[in-house]
């Protein structure tokens, strides 16, 4: 097996990805991107290729991804970004999603560099959210037929009791 691969063939696996992936520089300018990236956000890719990785962010949440771009530039790993957090991109339209990003430093012969692949969560968020309506519901059903099972109780026992009072039991 080859060890180096050209970068025509490095491009196309990217290109082919089945998830939306970008490489950006250490100042954030996205330096390639897959046509996923532009079905995901709704720019060109030519667009794309103008913007920050900041300009698909809520304008709330830039600033602080400055500083972590400039952490995770100091300290360069493959990691899951926001492990824990919900984490928002913002589509060229301005509409806002929850996103999971995955980021791995690499190197060129120039630069380091960073690519992220990002996958929309919208859908398993939705799942998340049907489940725990439903959970609900169940623990609410459970409820009733608890406060209906005691009252039962409650109300069959009480004419047996009687019945044993009367009998001089």
């Amino acid at each position: 097996m080859e060890s180096t691969l050209s970068a025509e063939l490095m491009r196309s696996a990217l290109a082919a990805a089945p998830d939306a992936m970008l490489i950006a520089d250490a100042t954030g300018r996205i330096v390639f991107a897959n046509r996923q990236m532009s079905a995901l956000f709704g720019y060109s890719a030519q667009e794309l290729g103008a913007l920050l990785v900041e300009d698909l962010l809520p304008e709330r949440l830039q600033a602080l991804h400055r500083a972590h771009r400039r952490s995770f530039t100091r300290e360069p790993r493959t990691r899951q970004m926001g492990i824990g957090l919900e984490l928002l991109a913002r589509r060229k339209d301005g509409m806002e999603f929850p996103v999971e990003i995955s980021l791995s430093p690499i190197h060129d012969d120039e630069r380091d560099l960073v690519a992220a692949a990002i996958r929309d969560v919208t859908p398993h968020r939705r799942i998340q959210a049907a489940l725990l309506e439903a959970r609900q519901a169940a623990e609410r059903a459970t409820q009733t037929k608890s406060r209906f099972l005691a009252t039962a109780s409650h109300d069959l026992r009480q004419p047996l009791q009687s019945l044993a009072l009367l009998n001089g039991r």
